[in-house]
């Protein structure tokens, strides 16, 4: 019960549940009205919204939160932006710069600009090998990504390389860079000073995992393959940036009270390594399946994603 009433102090805990209602009731109405064009209208004007909010929280973050912290809200302000853009033109096929559709262009630049915001949380903190270490995680979690569809889906890299399609390789980066966004957010969740309160850091990670996620199930009709798009795809889309928002103002609430974390020093260490221990078991999985199977034109690129991999972690 005193863990319940806290939470019912914090502004936040009501963002969270009137953005989560919102969806809810997005979802069902979406639902009923199945594809009409009313229901079509409805999804790009909520992902629009929940793409702003995020935007608007990260910028009050940028501006009342401590001076080591700015520039890292200044970053995720930049990417959520770019997200938004993404999304506004999205279906606008004749918006194209070169081979790639702009919402194509604004999406790819959008993880990356958050794997440097999470970098810039550390180097904020004066976590400089921190820092270091984030770029080596996400960088190893591409990698090991890398494999894995390398070896579960050869035909997938077969077709791409036998027909030359631009967007057969746009959609192999696009989840290898939100694996990686995300990656960089645990490893900034963990790298922080031990005394920092991690709410808004949780809330981040969680955020970056639901647009991994919500890239996933967009690809399928992004290729074109004739695969119907989950009917989850903009929920959990929108809870995304639902949870980026949430951790902007946890963040601010943070500040505002003066929290520290009460996580011993030790577990911090600890749960430091998870994520290096984790994609090291996925490494050997990988490697070792890759033995088991039958031979394809790929085997070569699961045993430089590992062997790359490996010299990361190391």
């Amino acid at each position: 019960m005193p863990t319940v009433r806290a939470l019912l102090t914090r502004r936040s805990t009501y963002a969270y549940l009137l953005g989560s209602s919102g969806v809810l009731l997005l979802f069902v109405t979406t639902q009923l009205l199945q594809n009409a064009p009313a229901a079509v209208a409805l999804g790009n004007v909520a992902l629009t919204g929940f793409g702003l909010a995020a935007l608007a929280a990260c910028i009050l973050a940028s501006t009342v939160t401590p001076a080591p912290q700015r520039m890292g809200w200044r970053l995720l302000a930049v990417g959520s932006a770019g997200w938004t853009a993404a999304h506004v033109v999205i279906d606008a096929d004749r918006l194209s710069l070169g081979l790639a559709a702009a919402s194509d262009l604004l999406l790819l630049i959008a993880a990356p600009l958050y794997i440097v915001a999470f970098a810039a949380f550390l180097i904020g903190h004066a976590r400089r090998l921190n820092g270091i270490a984030l770029v080596f995680d996400a960088c190893a979690v591409a990698l090991i990504l890398f494999a894995a569809l390398a070896l579960f889906l050869p035909d997938f890299f077969a077709d791409g390389i036998a027909t030359g399609r631009f967007d057969t390789a746009i959609a192999l980066i696009y989840p290898l860079l939100y694996a990686a966004a995300t990656a960089a957010a645990i490893s900034a969740l963990w790298g922080l000073p031990h005394d920092r309160p991690r709410g808004a850091y949780v809330s981040l990670a969680a955020g970056m995992a639901l647009n991994a996620i919500a890239i996933t199930l967009w690809l399928p009709g992004y290729l074109g393959k004739g695969a119907a798009l989950s009917p989850l795809l903009e929920p959990v889309w929108m809870l995304g940036m639902l949870t980026i928002a949430g951790g902007a103002f946890l963040a601010v609430e943070d500040n505002e009270r003066g929290r520290t974390s009460q996580l011993p020093r030790q577990v911090v260490h600890l749960l430091r390594l998870l994520l290096p221990a984790v994609v090291a078991l996925a490494a050997a999985y990988v490697l070792v399946a890759s033995q088991l199977d039958t031979t394809t034109l790929t085997d070569p690129l699961v045993a430089i994603g590992v062997a790359a991999k490996v010299v990361l972690i190391a």
